[in-house]
């Protein structure tokens, strides 16, 4: 079950949009030790598929606020940030089953 469909892309911003949020994150914060600057956005470019959407909605959730596009879509700072914290928490109460990965451990840390 995903946040918007049963594949949870659909319904998201455009994908410039999410990667222009990524970068946003990665330039605006420390490093944390698990988010490449270069090749997250990249993979994301290459095969958003291939990316936790999981991680990706918490990464979201923290940088919506200062990103200017999702605050455009979403009319104002607090409401980019709900749609994203929406998102994840829906997925958090699934993820949590699935088993851990490295990538689960971090979206919960975010």
């Amino acid at each position: 079950m995903g946040p918007t469909t049963d594949n949870g892309w659909d319904g998201l911003p455009p994908l410039e949009e999410l990667i222009e949020g990524v970068n946003r994150f990665t330039h605006r914060y420390f490093q944390l030790g698990f988010i490449h600057k270069t090749a997250f956005p990249e993979q994301l470019r290459r095969d958003h598929r291939s990316v936790s959407l999981f991680l990706l909605l918490s990464i979201l959730c923290t940088s919506a606020r200062f990103t200017p596009a999702l605050v455009a879509r979403y009319g104002s700072k607090e409401l980019a940030t709900d749609f994203f914290m929406d998102q994840a928490s829906t997925m958090a109460v699934w993820e949590v089953w699935k088993g851990s990965t490295l990538e689960r451990c971090q979206a919960y840390y975010l």
